[in-house]
């Protein structure tokens, strides 16, 4: 069968929307972080330093929850929407923030437990407030993940971007006039609960109406469950290097490799929110399928160059940053270790999104299970004797071991959108670390591993692939 121009035309301008979309996410989303972030850094010059720590451990159980206990409702929302018929989107999406709210002791318990493990003692209202936060999180997340499934990529980057100023005024202004730390957790409480309410009411009317929803809460459970144990294992997976790190080699080496891998975990997120926008795109059908011109191919293999551009930037630039701090300054491998497999995470983590999407949840589980059981082995292993660099060493191992996973659970149909897309994903990760050893002046170990991985491309490129393990 042929492809007309007018087929491949449609398929550029489709994959040009969902770049448009993604960038205009990954901006509001990302860029609003930092707006917040640099308000909560800027805190210690404006408060007492009680009112900074207890501030900051509420900053830290508000990320910490809504990560762990999100439930799988994100993507849950998403597929309610996409499948949701002729009824309104607010129809679909209802049932989940009454979960939301119907589970808010669940996240008061979580929240009691996790200040007790770090033995952390909040005032009443600052807690209160605290709880309000996560909750108001969490309906936004809902809200915004229908919001993803109709197309709509507007709301939510604007609504985030005017809540997260709001915010971060709110604390530099409070903290300024003297505000202890009740008042100021419970402003920003009230400013993300507005935020919530406008992104539920950016999803259109049915909110209120008495239309029953059509779809089954046994199906929803059974998702919710797959959905939240992906989140879980990943989540995991992210941070097993740092908590192993902390507790091989101390609490000083542990901060310091939180800190270094902060910075490329703005990457990491881009690429969450990239991911959560192919899922959105693949469940309502618009992702191209297997097609090599479709949305999920052209993402899998353009955005993991575009982390290969960054990674370059990112490892010519570690050792200025190691001059600027004096605590990063013996540990520039490490981060330019770190940076070296973000082109490989980009990849994984569109992919997976897509298998997610297309209803292949025991196979990401799988591969995300199997990708933290090689970062834990190896950062046991590796830690104890190279310190940091063995933990950066761990983790892009786990993401070596985490694509051959993905070919090797591919269908045939797909071979040939994912091969040549992995291939680029494993050269641009090879041509990363031959950077990383020439400005070691190592030019000889450069060449040798550059020439090994563009072989090692070509043969993968051209062999035919094998039978493929079916991880359904």
């Amino acid at each position: 069968m042929t492809t007309t121009a007018s087929e491949h035309t449609d398929a550029g301008s489709s994959f040009r929307t969902f770049l448009a979309g993604a960038v205009r996410l990954v901006a509001g989303r990302q860029g609003s972080a930092v707006i917040f972030a640099a308000a909560v850094l800027a805190l210690p010059l404006l408060a007492s330093s009680g009112t900074v720590t207890s501030f900051t451990w509420a900053y830290v159980g508000m990320l910490t929850l809504t990560s762990l206990l999100g439930f799988g409702l994100e993507r849950l929302a998403t597929t309610r929407v996409a499948e949701r018929g002729e009824a309104p989107a607010a129809v679909a999406v209802r049932p989940l923030v009454l979960v939301r709210i119907v589970t808010l002791p669940v996240v008061a318990l979580a929240l009691v437990l996790l200040f007790a493990f770090v033995d952390v003692e909040l005032p009443l209202g600052a807690f209160a407030g605290t709880v309000g936060w996560i909750l108001s999180v969490h309906v936004a997340v809902v809200a915004a993940a229908g919001l993803r499934a109709v197309g709509n990529v507007r709301a939510e980057p604007l609504v985030t971007v005017v809540v997260r100023s709001a915010q971060a005024g709110l604390l530099i202004g409070l903290a300024w006039s003297g505000a202890g730390v009740t008042t100021l957790v419970g402003m920003i409480a009230v400013a993300e609960a507005v935020g919530a309410v406008a992104l539920c009411r950016a999803l259109g009317p049915g909110w209120w109406s008495a239309r029953r929803d059509p779809q089954r809460p046994s199906q929803d459970l059974r998702r919710a469950v797959a959905f939240a144990a992906m989140e879980a294992a990943a989540l995991l997976y992210l941070r097993a290097d740092l908590l192993l790190v902390g507790h091989l080699l101390g609490a000083t080496a542990g901060a310091t490799y939180g800190l270094l891998y902060r910075v490329v975990d703005g990457g990491g997120g881009a690429v969450g929110t990239t991911g959560l926008w192919l899922f959105s795109t693949a469940v309502t059908g618009r992702d191209g399928g297997d097609a090599d011109d479709g949305v999920r191919a052209r993402a899998i293999r353009t955005l993991p160059l575009v982390a290969l551009g960054v990674s370059i930037v990112g490892i010519a630039g570690a050792g200025l940053l190691g001059d600027l701090v004096p605590r990063f300054a013996g540990e520039t491998d490490t981060l330019r270790l770190l940076v070296v497999a973000f082109p490989l995470l980009t990849f994984n983590g569109l992919e997976l999104y897509v298998r997610s999407a297309r209803g292949r949840n025991r196979s990401v589980l799988t591969i995300g299970l199997l990708a933290l059981a090689v970062n834990v082995g190896l950062c046991l292993w590796l830690v104890p004797r190279d310190g940091l660099l063995g933990a950066a060493v761990a983790l892009l191992g786990a993401e070596v071991v985490q694509t051959v996973a993905v070919i090797a659970t591919s269908r045939q149909a797909e071979r040939r959108v994912v091969v040549p897309a992995a291939a680029i994903a494993l050269l641009g990760t090879l041509a990363l670390a031959g950077f990383v050893l020439a400005l070691e002046s190592l030019i000889v170990t450069a060449i040798v591993v550059f020439a090994a991985g563009c072989l090692l491309a070509v043969v993968g490129l051209t062999r035919a692939p094998p039978k493929p393990v079916e991880w359904v």
